[in-house]
């Protein structure tokens, strides 16, 4: 069975052009809490993985205008390879720097039903 055009949006002529003009991207999902009743200890277990995108700055341009502020950051990142996939609550952000990650506020993916090619993230530091 041949891959839908979706499909090869995706693992073909969208990757391609993000890793071409993108950046490598973490996302970070907290798990479940846990607790350790001989130590008394609660650990929260995280998963990250990483994948390429372009971040653009938001301003007036974007969505609704009065909404926009220069905080945040629109991410477009592919959904090739991706084990799980970005939800408001999330961190994205670079894997190496000291910079601290954006918390994704909003997640949009492209197309909404199917299989999707990319995601349209709205974050905010």
């Amino acid at each position: 069975m041949s891959a839908s055009i979706f499909e090869r949006l995706r693992d073909g002529t969208g990757l391609l052009l993000l890793q071409k003009y993108g950046e490598v991207f973490r996302l970070t999902k907290r798990g479940d809490q846990v607790f350790s009743p001989d130590t008394g200890a609660v650990t929260v277990s995280t998963a990250t993985q990483d994948a390429r995108g372009k971040a653009f700055s938001r301003d007036s341009a974007f969505d609704d205008p009065e909404l926009a502020e220069t905080a945040e950051t629109e991410i477009y990142l592919t959904a090739s390879g991706l084990t799980f996939a970005p939800k408001p609550g999330m961190t994205i952000g670079a894997p190496v720097t000291t910079t601290e990650p954006y918390k994704i506020t909003r997640v949009q993916p492209i197309p909404e039903s199917g299989t999707v090619v990319m995601y349209r993230i709205v974050a905010r530091r």
